[in-house]
């Protein structure tokens, strides 16, 4: 019976990955869409991402008001925190 908690504690971890992922991959459609409305030489590149994020994310949110992705970006993550989350109480608590 341990065995079957701790697949499903994998299964929810691996979703929870995944929909990181996802979040991750709306962010940087966000990304290239800022930069498509920029100079070349004002365009933000990927490295600096990172420390520049909510610069970005205003300035999408800006450009593209009625834009859903930053929504879609935040319902990813939190999803995705939400089940590694749950995961790890699973595998915590179950046994």
């Amino acid at each position: 019976m341990q065995l079957v908690h701790l697949s499903i504690a994998k299964l929810l971890f691996l979703a929870g990955v995944g929909m990181v992922i996802a979040a991750n991959s709306v962010a940087f459609v966000i990304l290239g869409e800022v930069n498509a409305r920029r100079q070349p030489e004002q365009q933000h590149s990927i490295l600096s991402f990172n420390w520049r994020f909510f610069q970005i994310w205003s300035e999408h949110e800006r450009l593209f008001p009625k834009s859903r992705r930053r929504l879609h970006c935040i319902l990813c993550f939190l999803a995705g925190l939400v089940c590694c989350l749950s995961a790890a109480c699973f595998a915590i608590f179950s046994g």
